[in-house]
């Protein structure tokens, strides 16, 4: 059986320096459309989900969430929230973000540092980490 070789193209040296300058052109300019989106999503996000404050009252069933680094809860009477940083170290899944599920319940009262879980009867909760809110540290 005869081997047969693919001869490599030869392309010009100033060829191959316009096809680099074209290729990088283009990704700076992916890179460039990319963060741009990216930042407005980030801002729309951030002006529909306000961050959960102390002073907030929570209570209602998620009827939506996104998880990023936080997550954004949308419940069944309308409001959206963004948690950042809940924990409880009792549960296997600590972190609030990942705990939570469609159809939880949730409540908070105002001034608490607490969130609290119910889900099929069982009740849960999670206490906010003052790192990541600031106006929290003197919450008893």
């Amino acid at each position: 059986m005869k081997k047969t070789f693919i001869t490599p193209i030869k392309v010009s040296k100033r060829k191959k320096t316009i096809f680099y300058i074209v290729f990088f052109v283009y990704l700076i300019i992916g890179f460039i459309i990319t963060i741009h989106i990216s930042e407005n999503w980030s801002k729309q996000l951030t002006e529909k989900y306000p961050l959960l404050k102390r002073e907030s009252e929570v209570n209602g069933i998620i009827t939506d969430i996104l998880h990023q680094q936080s997550a954004f809860i949308t419940l069944n009477n309308g409001a959206h929230i963004e948690v950042r940083y809940l924990t409880n170290h009792q549960y296997e899944f600590y972190d609030f973000r990942n705990f939570i599920q469609f159809n939880d319940s949730l409540s908070k009262r105002a001034y608490s540092d607490t969130i609290y879980v119910f889900r099929e009867g069982q009740k849960y909760f999670f206490v906010a980490n003052p790192l990541y809110y600031s106006g929290w540290e003197d919450v008893k």
